[in-house]
């Protein structure tokens, strides 16, 4: 798809060269995770992750005896735990954090309940999962994958939210890195990396590792070797694959308010990279640059002035840009008009495609093979409500106070067949009325 070679984005490249792709962060970091344990973690490990899961996704009364065997060895505790019953998922983004942590949890207990199962000591699926629990290295890779991968789910969990924070998700991004780089490298006296002898592995890990005086010596150093081979992978991948994305979604970061109107003010944190896919009019780009130049004003008169609910700074970008750019076309004024159409089109670049995704997932449940004749109208509709979050307040549905404009909409009119175009246009009017009416404690 986008690769640099005979791919889509190759293609186009060739069309419009100034296009610029943001590869999904989502999918990248997830690519990222599983480059790294492809290449580093033994296989053995990923059967012990996908074995244990299996062995009870098909019998209710092998959970319904471990969750009492739990229960014996935690009196008094209570069974709202998660159990290690989770299939580890090849199409969800990150689903091998939650199955690692569900069976570290249990592992100890787990490894006596399998121990008195039929077939534990010989060569069938229980006596191989029983063996893979008494392996010391691999309860050390999950102990070190908990960590690491949930570092990893963090920053890829700020990126899916439906109203991502995106200064936020961006300086988690940056942070990781950050602390990734440190563990790895070391800055030497002309201010460039070096890579350590030794990678800082983490505390947990390196206790675990402490304690396996047991084990061979041989056998603990090429466990801590593919450690580190595990950290400079996602190092690796994490230079290759958000790179330039980072770049990109920094600058964008700066047309945020908080950075706006800040006490310094750089003229070039104006996302110039995506001045000429956005246009090749070099004097509306000089125009662009001289607005942004002059944005800087009192906050007071822009908080008075856009009627915005909070400080400016405190303002959210999309807001802000919105509001800024629906004052200059209703007073028909052209001071900040194209920087607010630039900084609008830079804030619609999506970060991922975890959106999208969702969309087609709740598709997927409405339009099933129950339901296989609905018109794209109703899907629409129906979609709009779900992916709407205004509309999900108290009041829209359960509470809803019906109006005189909605009465007035109830006529013999109402019962007329309307082109499917008519009628989503109609439910979005309805749609739009019922997030701009005022809310009333009664019946009007």
């Amino acid at each position: 798809m986008v690769g640099a070679h005979n791919s889509l984005w190759s293609r186009m490249k060739e069309i419009f060269p100034d296009c610029i792709v943001i590869k999904c962060i989502c999918h990248s970091l997830d690519l990222v995770a599983k480059k790294a344990c492809d290449k580093n973690v033994p296989r053995d490990l990923f059967e012990l992750l996908r074995g244990i899961p299996a062995y009870f996704s098909h019998s209710g009364l092998r959970q319904s005896l471990y969750k009492d065997y739990w229960q014996i060895r935690n009196p008094g505790k209570s069974c709202d735990i998660k159990f290690p019953f989770k299939p580890l998922a090849n199409t969800r983004w990150l689903s091998l954090g939650d199955v690692i942590r569900r069976i570290l949890d249990h592992w100890d207990i787990l490894l006596d309940w399998l121990k008195q199962q039929p077939g534990s000591f010989t060569d069938g699926n229980v006596g191989r999962l029983v063996r893979y629990l008494e392996n010391p290295f691999f309860r050390g890779w999950t102990i070190f994958l908990c960590q690491h991968i949930s570092d990893i789910e963090d920053v890829n969990k700020k990126f899916q939210q439906s109203s991502a924070d995106i200064p936020g998700a961006i300086r988690s991004l940056v942070s990781f890195k950050e602390k990734l780089r440190l563990r790895l490298f070391v800055k030497n006296s002309v201010g460039t990396f070096t890579k350590r002898k030794e990678p800082s592995l983490g505390g947990d890990i390196l206790q675990y590792i402490m304690n396996l005086s047991n084990s061979d010596a041989k056998a603990i150093e090429k466990f801590k070797n593919d450690l580190d081979g595990f950290l400079t992978t996602v190092w690796d991948e994490l230079e290759l694959r958000t790179d330039t994305n980072l770049e990109i979604l920094m600058k964008i970061h700066m047309l945020s308010p908080k950075n706006i109107f800040a006490d310094k003010v750089i003229m070039d944190e104006i996302p110039t990279a995506l001045m000429s896919a956005y246009t090749k009019d070099r004097e509306l780009q000089l125009q662009i640059q001289r607005q942004y130049e002059t944005l800087k004003v009192d906050q007071t008169l822009f908080s008075e002035t856009l009627d915005l609910e909070d400080e400016v700074k405190k303002c959210q970008p999309e807001t802000f840009w919105s509001k800024l750019l629906d004052y200059e076309l209703e007073n028909q004024e052209e001071e900040y008009i194209e920087l607010s159409k630039f900084a609008l089109a830079c804030l619609s670049l999506p970060l991922s495609s975890a959106f999208v995704e969702r969309i087609f997932s709740q598709c997927a449940y409405i339009k099933d093979k129950y339901s296989n004749r609905m018109i794209n109208s109703t899907l629409t509709a129906i979609l709009y409500l779900k992916s709407n979050p205004d509309l999900k307040k108290p009041g829209c549905c359960k509470n809803l106070k019906v109006t005189s404009d909605m009465r007035a909409r109830m006529n013999a009119t109402m019962y007329e067949k309307p082109t499917q175009d008519d009628s989503e246009d109609t439910f979005f009017e309805i749609c739009e009325i019922l997030r701009t009416e005022p809310k009333s404690n009664g019946h009007d």
